[in-house]
Parts: C-alpha cells; sequence; structure tokens
C-alpha cells in the first residue's frame, strides 16, 4: 500500500465511513469520481457555504484525489 493510498483512506475516514465510497467509473467515460459525505455542519472540518462543499476535510480530499487524477462529488445531510 502506497503513502498516498493510506492518505486517501484516512481522509475517508475522516469525512464519515458512512458516507465515503469508493471511486467509481462516471458515465462509462473512464473518469474516476469519489464520493463522500457526512454531516452538512461540522464546522471548521466539513460544512456548506452558499450550497457548495467548505472546510478542511473538504480541502484535503480534493487535493488528494485529484493527485491521482479523480474527481470529488460530496453528499452532505442536515
Amino acid at each position: 500500500m502506497t503513502f498516498r493510498s493510506v492518505l486517501f483512506f484516512l481522509a475517508c475516514l475522516v469525512l464519515g465511513a458512512q458516507g465515503a465510497a469508493p471511486a467509481q467509473e462516471a458515465g462509462g467515460r473512464g473518469a474516476r469520481v469519489v464520493f463522500a459525505g457526512d454531516q452538512a455542519d461540522y464546522y471548521p472540518y466539513h460544512f456548506l457555504d452558499k450550497g457548495e462543499p467548505k472546510g478542511f476535510d473538504v480541502e484535503l480530499f480534493q487535493r488528494m484525489a485529484r493527485k491521482e487524477g479523480w474527481s470529488t462529488a460530496f453528499r452532505f445531510e442536515d
């Protein structure tokens, strides 16, 4: 297991294992999308700002996914 894989796994745990899912094929185009989710209001780690996901966990998750060449999608619930 590579260092990046370990970091990615830890980010999934931070964002909530109940809402995180493995990378999936998006629309058959070969693009990888990583879904993550948790409660909507856990400031400063993750929260919604005008409907957009923001916070430390969100930025960390996005940066790690970008290094792997993946897109991210977030699903926050109240």
